[in-house]
């Protein structure tokens, strides 16, 4: 979701804005480019009503772009985004061959399981119903994304489908290798050599 604020700088503005803040981050460690752009966290947000601890986590980015690491909007605004915390679907991982210079087929199933589905809805619904409140509302023009007339639970998901990603840790790493430390993997992730 990505809403933007009232004050439209034109462009050019915009670039020049973003040379100095280049500069003093680069040659300072000061400045909007000397931190990360995820100002404002919520961990404490249950999107589910039958959730009893909280099932989202929630960013609110200093900047706007269609996803993280993405292409910078040349327009003034901010991205939330919105993540669930204990996803129940499961994905897979194979070996394309056995030459292991090929890279593993992952199929990673995003929004497999209803939970996630229903979950994932909801926490864009925040999202939204968060924008609109006072006094972050005053400071919105436009939603970017979803767009407005995304109001059925249905468009929402597709929208979550066709633009959502994975976010930065992934959850279920299991250690590998030789060396004591790592002989508590399961017999389920053991590879024969």
């Amino acid at each position: 979701m990505q809403p933007s604020d009232h004050h439209q700088r034109p462009a050019a503005h915009a670039r020049w804005a973003a040379y100095e803040w280049r500069c003093s981050g680069c040659c300072t460690g000061r400045g909007p480019l000397a931190i990360g752009i995820n100002q404002c966290g919520l961990f404490h947000a249950r999107a589910l009503p039958e959730s009893k601890t909280p099932d989202i986590q929630f960013h609110i980015g200093t900047l706007s772009a269609d996803m993280a690491g993405g292409k910078v909007h040349d327009f003034s605004g901010f991205t939330m985004s919105v993540c669930q915390l204990r996803p129940e679907s499961r994905g897979s991982i194979e070996l394309a061959s056995g030459d292991p210079r090929l890279p593993p087929r992952i199929h990673a199933n995003y929004l497999d399981a209803e939970i996630d589905r229903s979950c994932t809805v909801a926490a864009v619904q925040f999202a939204r119903k968060l924008s609109k409140q006072p006094p972050l509302a005053d400071y919105i023009a436009a939603e970017m994304q979803p767009s407005h007339d995304l109001v059925d639970d249905d468009d929402v998901l597709r929208f979550a489908r066709e633009h959502g990603a994975t976010i930065f840790h992934p959850a279920g790493n299991v250690p590998h290798g030789r060396r004591r430390r790592c002989s508590r993997r399961s017999a389920a992730a053991r590879a024969r050599h």
